[in-house]
């Protein structure tokens, strides 16, 4: 949470150990990382991006391309105002995915219609499935 929301990058390492020997064995092979987009503003406030950083960590680690323009968020997007129905994502007209086992990689995940838009926009390109590579689940408030 602090490499996500506070920009604290030198955790990084810390946290792809233990991926590499907790998480690692029990994830499916993939043919390509993808990091979940973010907000200009997000990664402007913070200074990087953080799915993209730690996809390209556990690009090296998996042995895996990483590919961070296939998909990005539509201009408006706007987290606070967004509605659960709504697709933000765009995926780039001249891809083709298919056959492709895809890995998803996000910081922390609040709400699962991101995810499902996710895959549902790179299924719609041919890919062949989707993992989601979550670090950490933050539970709903009216479940805590």
């Amino acid at each position: 949470m602090k490499i996500d929301r506070h920009g604290a990058l030198r955790l990084l390492p810390g946290l792809m150990f233990a991926w590499e020997k907790i998480a690692r064995p029990h994830f499916p092979p993939v043919d390509v990382l993808i990091p979940l987009p973010e907000t200009a503003q997000l990664t402007t406030q913070r200074g990087f991006s953080s799915t993209q950083e730690m996809t390209r960590k556990l690009s090296v680690l998996c042995k895996t391309p990483m590919a961070n323009q296939w998909v990005s968020l539509q201009k408006a997007y706007c987290p606070e105002q967004s509605n659960p129905i709504q697709n933000p994502f765009l995926i780039r007209a001249d891809l083709n995915l298919s056959h492709l086992r895809i890995g998803v990689v996000v910081g922390h995940m609040e709400s699962e219609y991101l995810l499902h838009h996710f895959a549902k926009t790179l299924k719609s390109k041919g890919a062949l499935w989707v993992s989601n590579w979550v670090m950490v689940r933050i539970p709903r408030k009216e479940f805590n």
